[in-house]
């Protein structure tokens, strides 16, 4: 399997899937040599990017960012810093506990956090190897760690949402 039909088979594993994906388009300061748009499947749409970077052609990044809501920042600067340093660290061990291959970030940083990302690396390699099935898997742990922290935040601060007539749930497992 060449390095443009590792790429090819990407994009049609995830849309045999059932996801929505586009071409990535990114600023070119980001060195960003192929990338996908990705959403999950509606009613619940969740968004995600995959893609490789010029000066690292050998590895997949999956990456997804997560904006911490208005009510949950207006939580958050209500506490001490102690208090947000000991949130922050949960949510940081119980993310990096069911995904210990993850890296996460949070911005601007840790006592300040207005949004969260979470990436992993695929190496080309592994891709070749195992195939879709450890791809998919990547995309999977993802998902569920978006879905660990926004579940993390609604355990410590319930926003209830305006609009409860949503007839499906999508949880990643």
């Amino acid at each position: 399997m060449s390095k443009s039909n590792v790429e090819e088979m990407i994009n049609q594993w995830l849309i045999q899937e059932g996801f929505i994906v586009k071409k990535l388009e990114a600023p070119p300061e980001l060195k960003i040599s192929w990338g996908l748009d990705v959403n999950t499947p509606p009613p619940f749409q969740v968004n995600f990017k995959v893609f490789k970077t010029s000066d690292k052609p050998d590895r997949l990044i999956v990456l997804i960012g997560i904006m911490i809501s208005q009510e949950h920042r207006k939580f958050l600067t209500s506490m001490r810093q102690d208090e947000i340093l000991r949130f922050m660290s949960r949510l940081t061990r119980i993310v990096l506990t069911a995904c210990p291959d993850c890296q996460l970030t949070v911005q601007p940083n840790i006592l300040d956090p207005q949004s969260l990302s979470v990436a992993i690396v695929l190496f080309d390699e592994e891709v070749r190897t195992q195939g879709k099935h450890l791809f998919i898997k990547g995309i999977m742990r993802i998902l569920n760690t978006y879905s660990i922290i926004v579940s993390l935040f609604n355990e410590s601060y319930p926003v209830v949402p305006q609009q409860t007539a949503q007839k499906h749930t999508q949880m990643y497992a």
